[in-house]
């Protein structure tokens, strides 16, 4: 049997006056944050998992992947 996929957790960041939001499972080493339109894959390394995720949810609103 297969275990149960983490529980995402959601994370959100403001740019200019607007709410961008995505979600991403707490996983061991790695972090793949997703949006609606993009996903983003970066090693956590020394990072906490929160600021990783709010990185990489920037990167993919830079994108227009947000």
């Amino acid at each position: 049997m297969k275990p149960p996929s983490p529980t995402p957790h959601a994370t959100s960041i403001v740019i200019n006056g607007k709410t961008y939001t995505g979600a991403y499972p707490n996983k061991s080493k790695m972090i793949t944050v997703t949006t609606a339109t993009g996903a983003k894959t970066f090693p956590v390394g020394n990072d906490s998992a929160v600021f990783r995720a709010r990185t990489l949810l920037g990167e993919l609103v830079r994108e227009g992947k947000a």
